[in-house]
């Protein structure tokens, strides 16, 4: 039995390793769901094998006992964020609710950001999207923040407090979306 649980965890971690994507985040990828916040930890966990092992290790355990939201939660929030990010003005919020399941998101756009001579693009803004997500399932709240940079203007790589790039955390439907907490 011990042998048959060590050959099944070898299968499992090596197709993580291999390329680096959790299961959830290979169906994410799938039905084209991918808002960065609802992937968040499978995400973090990637970006971690970038950085050092160990690191992923520790992402990627926190990642595998914590549990996923279903593709349609997922598919729901990433519809809403796509829907902001081109079509609401600053300050609006949208929100999804799956009773069934338990869960609920909402995406706030905070600010447009602006650029010198930007491009227009479809929603009539022209520049960043800084937004605000909050997720809910079973009474557990998780927020995050992001940065979202349509591909229309060309995406530049950021600077940090220290001075070192800050890498997209996720491309996306047109969109360069890097995480908040870098840019403190």
């Amino acid at each position: 039995m011990r042998l048959f649980f060590l050959l099944f965890l070898f299968f499992f971690l090596s197709s993580c390793l291999l390329t680096g994507e959790t299961s959830s985040l290979r169906e994410s990828h799938k039905y084209a769901c991918l808002a960065p916040s609802i992937n968040y930890r499978s995400l973090d966990a990637k970006h971690s094998t970038q950085i050092h092992l160990v690191a992923w290790a520790k992402k990627y355990a926190a990642q595998a006992v914590s549990s996923e939201f279903k593709i349609e939660d997922r598919c729901s929030h990433t519809k809403i964020l796509i829907n902001g990010l081109y079509t609401q003005n600053d300050g609006s919020t949208l929100s999804w609710i799956n009773d069934r399941n338990r869960t609920s998101g909402k995406i706030k756009i905070l600010r447009t950001i602006y650029g010198t001579g930007g491009v227009s693009i479809s929603g009539g803004f022209r520049g960043c999207r800084e937004y605000s997500s909050r997720l809910t399932k079973n009474g557990e709240v998780l927020d995050h923040k992001f940065l979202a940079c349509p591909g229309e203007l060309g995406w530049g790589v950021f600077d940090d407090s220290s001075g070192f790039p800050i890498p997209p955390h996720l491309v996306f439907a047109g969109w360069y979306f890097y995480d908040y907490r870098f840019f403190k």
